[in-house]
């Protein structure tokens, strides 16, 4: 899924920025293996959204494989080369 709740900071700047250069990517014909999560630094009160108080993470990480186009599965083009974000 690519649905979480997130601080507004993140979600309008840096988070979003890359999902728009990864469309820009896919758009070149590259495939792209998108790895992400959110997690917690640890304070004691944390924000919630919604009746049901679901928790926003304090951060979140993602990283992108940028596989070329070519012949053969995508795992198969995936070298010492292969860029990743």
């Amino acid at each position: 899924t690519n649905i979480t709740p997130q601080q507004h900071g993140m979600n309008a700047g840096p988070w979003e920025g890359l999902e728009s250069y990864s469309r820009d990517l896919a758009q070149q014909g590259n495939e792209l293996y998108i790895y992400c999560g959110h997690g917690f630094d640890g304070q004691k009160k944390r924000k919630t959204i919604g009746e049901n108080g679901v928790l926003v993470p304090d951060f979140g990480w993602k990283i992108v494989v940028v596989v070329p186009p070519g012949k053969g599965s995508p795992l198969s083009r995936i070298t010492e080369t292969t860029r990743v974000i």
